[in-house]
């Protein structure tokens, strides 16, 4: 009995030695895990306290792959990581502009700035391949909280929003309106949405404005006037954010609204559109979004959500031109603005045409279900 805990001694002194202690815990979680796991997989038969002949390959296979996929990947993690820490220290496009000297710009070339070199290859193209012109892929899914009346989860290229509609339901007495429908918006971020984690995903300056024109924008597409005395709520939550989170969340709350089943004037959907030396560039990213740059945002129904930015943001009702938001960052000349205007609002039209589909393609199978 001595000998035993003389030895369990020793083990504990050589791993307080030789292994440090978060070492140690991660070792064991994926021990226990692998052993879990594995388990769960092989064992059958329990009538015996030993594993079978079948259980014990079963086993070993169960192992060996676990070992194998874990090496792979920390093969590929060698190989990726210093790529992505090179990534890291390159300068973003703002950073570039700012230190461009003007000195460094001979007179004769001063048509191409650091801003078109560096969100616009000589190509023609930007820095994830895409023409000036060209939307991100577009994907949905309707209905995946049965406790919300709507909902839909979107993924805009990188950008994935996930939302919520509630109600129409009577809500407080101080926001109770007696000639129409209240409506209620909320728009956070999920702390490791971008790249660099937040401490507060919801209540700071910037989700705050965008819930009021989130609200702003919705009270003129819903038709509030058939629930007098009620309130509707939409929560919007930004998953990741790789750019156009305002657009992507105006294109998620219309088909969520539509999943509930609230009447509308018409869908709404929206883009972010900039201008690089004159020239419009639609959906931007993340990466695009510099604070030098113009960009607006723009959605609508056969109006238009105008968000002017030197992003310029659009919001369009049916892919239709009336106006229900503007809103303006960084300045914009007035020469360029039917320019960016133009394209916020034929890349609503492309928008609304892959939302439009989405809607009637739930409606269709939701149609046997309703016996229609």
């Amino acid at each position: 009995m001595n000998s035993i805990q003389n030895i369990q001694q020793v083990l504990n002194l050589q791993i307080r030695l030789f292994i440090p202690r978060f070492q140690l815990r991660e070792f064991l979680t994926v021990y226990n895990t692998l052993s879990e796991r594995c388990f769960n997989a092989c064992a059958r038969d329990y009538t015996t306290s030993t594993l079978t002949k079948d259980e014990g390959s079963c086993v070993s296979q169960c192992i060996d792959k676990q070992m194998l996929v874990n090496r792979r990947f920390m093969l590929v993690f060698a190989e990726q990581a210093p790529k992505a820490l090179f990534k890291q220290g390159e300068q973003s496009p703002t950073e570039a502009i700012k230190s461009a000297k003007p000195e460094q710009t001979p007179a004769s070339q001063t048509t191409e700035t650091p801003t078109t070199m560096s969100i616009i290859s000589e190509h023609g193209f930007r820095i994830d391949g895409r023409r000036p012109a060209q939307i991100r892929n577009i994907n949905t899914r309707l209905g995946l909280n049965r406790n919300a009346e709507g909902s839909c989860y979107l993924e805009h290229g990188n950008t994935k929003v996930l939302c919520a509609v509630y109600g129409p339901y009577e809500g407080k007495a101080s926001k109770r309106l007696e000639d129409r429908c209240a409506i209620v918006c909320q728009y956070s971020t999920t702390t490791f949405s971008g790249l660099e984690r937040k401490n507060r995903p919801r209540g700071d300056r910037k989700s705050t404005e965008i819930s009021r024109l989130l609200e702003k924008a919705f009270e003129s597409v819903i038709l509030t006037e058939s629930f007098p005395r009620s309130q509707i709520d939409i929560f919007c939550e930004v998953i990741q954010g790789d750019g156009s989170n305002l657009a992507a969340c105006v294109n998620a709350t219309s088909l969520a609204l539509a999943d509930a089943g609230i009447p509308m004037k018409g869908i709404a959907s929206a883009a972010t559109c900039g201008i690089v030396d004159a020239k419009p560039i639609v959906d931007l990213t993340s990466r695009e979004e510099t604070d030098l740059l113009p960009r607006v945002t723009v959605s609508g129904f056969s109006s238009i959500i105008l968000l002017l930015h030197s992003k310029f943001q659009l919001a369009t009702i049916c892919g239709r031109d009336e106006v229900i938001l503007v809103e303006l960052q960084n300045r914009l000349h007035i020469d360029h603005l039917s320019v960016v205007m133009d394209a916020a609002k034929a890349t609503c039209a492309d928008v609304y045409e892959c939302l439009a589909v989405v809607a009637q393609q739930h409606l269709k199978a939701c149609a046997p279900i309703l016996g229609h």
